[in-house]
């Protein structure tokens, strides 16, 4: 019996890859001096985080249908 590997569910999910890439610019603005200021890293990680939370709750509002 081969063992088949698969990508976790979790891990095709765009929720989980927006945090990631909000963790990203935030370690890479410091990391490789992206040049970024607060003002800017705060929009970008605001905007993507924003984005996860609203799918969030629209994902909580449908499983309890």
């Amino acid at each position: 019996m081969a063992l088949k590997f698969r990508i976790p569910e979790r891990l095709k999910s765009r929720k989980f890859w927006l945090a990631v890439v909000s963790a990203l610019v935030v370690f890479g603005n410091k990391a490789f001096d992206w040049g970024l200021d607060e003002k800017e890293v705060l929009t970008i990680v605001g905007s993507l985080l924003s984005f996860v939370l609203v799918e969030g709750a629209a994902d909580a509002v449908r499983a309890s249908k």
